[in-house]
């Protein structure tokens, strides 16, 4: 009998995945902590962390906690008021080198939400300390102040956010729905983790019928999709996906964007067309065969149209 040795992670449940309504208890719950006065300014400034890691998870794919303890300020760019780009600019898992020996980074993608924007502008961004180290400046993710509050200068300590506090974004809050008796999570043999937004994604994708290269693409998986090198660069595929995840759009291929007004006009302008019953004519007949032609005719306000065919 074989001896097989298994790594703990190995032998633990798999994640479950989570349905649109468990996500949105999950994130609206830590929001609703990174809001309440009641709670320590410190926590507070961790639950505004936690939520954007959420939508980190939830929009871009991320890998469980390293992918999001490793972000870097210069990864995030806000576009407008809807929109933040991000593009990958470091080593990850899945990180691959062309035949050409080209990088191929993970694809940039959009988060859609003021909230984000705000958090990562009035909160991750500002109030940062003045002196920070080179490696430290690139990261976006500090721990906060042990103590202070919003009125203050500085909320960051020049440590970076710990692996451990990544890791624990989606469970830490899903324990604390169980102990309020949420009903979505009253299922004791469910398993919930930075995995489950993963899987969330991609299920959102593939129910959407999203194109295999852009749930690959997605994933950042060592497929020859994602090998092949950028697939959903386009600006317009983008916030299709974004829609997509934001519960905003159902199908990839639904009818979504409004028909230019141009091609509904010419739509309803197309012409009637009338066909005429077929027939058939002799054109050649000798004592062993006789040759015919199908003909068809089409006629429409502006032309006609005949076919031939020999039977």
């Amino acid at each position: 009998m074989l001896n097989l040795m298994l790594s703990p992670s190995k032998l633990s449940k798999a994640s479950d995945f989570l349905s649109d309504a468990q996500f949105d208890a999950i994130h609206e719950e830590t929001w609703n902590l990174s809001e309440n006065p009641d709670v320590p300014f410190k926590q507070r400034i961790e639950h505004k962390q936690a939520h954007f890691m959420q939508g980190c998870a939830k929009f871009e794919c991320l890998r469980a906690r390293d992918d999001l303890a490793n972000c870097l300020v210069k990864e995030f760019q806000v576009l407008d008021h809807e929109y933040i780009h991000f593009q990958m600019k470091r080593d990850f898992k899945s990180h691959k080198v062309g035949s050409d020996y080209s990088v191929h980074h993970k694809e940039g993608m959009l988060f859609k939400g003021e909230r984000y924007i705000d958090t990562l502008t009035n909160i991750l961004l500002t109030r940062r300390p003045t002196h920070l180290a080179p490696h430290l400046q690139e990261r976006l993710f500090l721990k906060p102040q042990t103590k202070g509050s919003f009125k203050d200068t500085c909320f960051w300590q020049a440590k970076v956010q710990g692996k451990s506090f990544c890791g624990a974004v989606v469970s830490k809050y899903v324990h604390i729905l169980k102990q309020k008796g949420h009903p979505l999570f009253s299922n004791s043999d469910e398993k919930f983790t930075n995995t489950s937004i993963r899987k969330y994604h991609n299920h959102k994708l593939a129910a959407a019928g999203a194109p295999t290269h852009i749930q690959q693409a997605s994933l950042a998986q060592n497929t020859q999709f994602y090998n092949a090198g950028p697939k959903s660069e386009r600006m317009g595929t983008k916030k299709k996906i974004a829609a997509v995840i934001a519960g905003e759009r159902k199908a990839w291929h639904s009818p979504d964007c409004p028909i230019p007004q141009h091609a509904a006009q010419a739509s309803k302008q197309s012409p009637t067309i009338s066909t005429f019953a077929p027939t058939i004519t002799v054109t050649k007949q000798t004592s062993t065969h006789t040759a015919k032609k199908l003909r068809f005719s089409f006629q429409a306000p502006n032309a006609q149209i005949n076919f031939e065919y020999d039977v």
